[in-house]
């Protein structure tokens, strides 16, 4: 599995999730996308506070196991170039804030089911209590956090997903991630016995003065494009 964790260095679950990404041996490759200049970057100043962290990074690095990237433009830039890395090496891929608590064990879990049909597994962020449980069912959804689906923040994709069209900026991008599986016949769900938090939605961007602006761009762009779309 390659992972994906777009960051503009904010986030203070960002030490513990690459703690947890670092020492999973599900975990082959985690791309730690920085929108800001390299080699100073902010997202791995934050990740380093911490000890454990560092040397996890540290010997991530030396592994080749650890990449630190800087995209360009939005977050779907991220999306979309780790999405092209898994899908020519036919790997599955999840997506992660670097804004969340991830339960140690859930990603295997949701990519457990990935050779049942599904081209999309969300983790499931309604979970009562952070207890991995293989034996629950995977909700079929048909979107995204916005119609009670997947959360954009944390999910699974099966090889061979779409790319998100560039233009979106901030919002709608996982809506439309979602809209192009379901126009290819595939299968969206949420594992409920894979847990995450997202204890503050939106942290790393919603305080940005250019997301109001960006929020509407996203959602005509998206109407556009889906005007069936619920």
């Amino acid at each position: 599995m390659i992972v994906c964790v777009p960051s503009i260095g904010r986030s203070p679950y960002l030490p513990d999730l690459l703690t947890v990404l670092l020492t999973d041996p599900e975990v082959d490759e985690v791309h730690l996308q920085d929108n800001s200049g390299l080699p100073e970057s902010p997202a791995l100043a934050r990740a380093t506070s911490s000890p454990l962290a560092a040397v996890l990074i540290e010997e991530a690095f030396d592994t080749g196991r650890l990449l630190l990237r800087r995209y360009e433009a939005s977050i779907y830039d991220a999306w979309n170039w780790s999405i092209r890395v898994a899908n020519d090496t036919e790997q599955t891929l999840a997506v992660l804030n670097d804004d969340i608590v991830l339960t140690h064990g859930s990603l295997e879990v949701a990519e457990s089911v990935i050779p049942q049909g599904w081209a999309l597994v969300g983790l499931n962020y309604r979970a009562p209590a952070h207890l991995v449980d293989r034996t629950m069912p995977v909700l079929e959804v048909s979107g995204t956090y916005r119609l009670g689906g997947f959360g954009g923040f944390a999910f699974v994709l099966a090889p061979g997903a779409p790319l998100v069209d560039s233009r979106f900026q901030w919002w709608f991008g996982d809506d439309d991630l979602a809209e192009r599986l379901k126009a290819e016949g595939k299968r969206l769900g949420v594992h409920l016995g894979a847990p995450v938090d997202h204890p503050e939605p939106s942290l790393t961007g919603n305080s940005e003065p250019w997301t109001q602006k960006a929020a509407g761009e996203d959602t005509v762009l998206f109407r556009s494009l889906w005007p069936s779309a619920p």
